[in-house]
């Protein structure tokens, strides 16, 4: 098995370093993505006389919540 030289590690070691910032990335825009679409949601069921906030927070955590948790079982599970 040859050894990798200096160079390689390092480029080894910026394309992990960018895969992880776009993980990142990709993540947050859901999540910005998902409290927009709840905050529509909430909007839309304050004519049915329920108030925004709590709504709100409520199709938040119906959303992201089951996700929020299977990533960190998964984290869990992978050590």
């Amino acid at each position: 098995m040859t050894r990798p030289r200096d160079g390689e590690a390092e480029v080894r070691r910026q394309i992990m370093r960018r895969a992880a910032m776009y993980t990142a990335g990709f993540a947050a825009a859901a999540v910005a993505i998902a409290a927009v679409g709840a905050a529509l949601i909430a909007w839309m069921l304050t004519g049915r006389g329920l108030p925004f906030g709590r709504t709100w927070l409520t199709v938040m955590g119906i959303v992201i919540l089951p996700g929020l948790l299977a990533a960190i079982w998964k984290t869990i599970r992978a050590r």
